[in-house]
């Protein structure tokens, strides 16, 4: 069951979508919901604050081999790459973690080293959108 919002035209003008895949877009709306008789209207924020901090969003999907070229420039260099059915193996050899690249998730295996897996983070969000 879906229901239909109106969305105040403030909104609309300040809204800037952004193109994540060829054919889909998204915005980040920030806004109160107004219901009554049961009609839904999106208005712009009472707070101006509200609106001066944008959090970012991360999307995208991750390619192994990006994400070995940037491990690499982190310092991580003992790597192997598995390909499997469902998308990739990441072996960190050295530091006995692995990274599962599928379609939709990411799974990370790393026992306790803080350090390794910083440098993992952020080799991962260097492959990634963000809107």
């Amino acid at each position: 069951m879906f229901e239909k919002i109106y969305v105040d035209q403030s909104l609309t003008e300040a809204a800037m979508p952004r193109e994540i895949q060829p054919g889909m877009a998204v915005v980040m709306v920030t806004g109160n919901l107004k219901v009554m008789n049961n009609q839904y209207t999106l208005e712009a924020p009472d707070d101006e604050s509200v609106t001066k901090k944008r959090r970012k969003h991360i999307c995208g999907v991750v390619n192994a081999h990006q994400l070995v070229e940037n491990l690499q420039k982190q310092g991580v260099t003992d790597l192997k790459v598995e390909e499997t059915d469902r998308g990739h193996i990441v072996h960190l050899l050295a530091d006995d973690s692995l990274i599962q690249i599928e379609n939709k998730s990411t799974h990370i295996i790393c026992d306790g080293n803080d350090e390794l897996r910083i440098k993992i983070k952020d080799a991962l969000l260097s492959c990634l959108s963000t809107f």
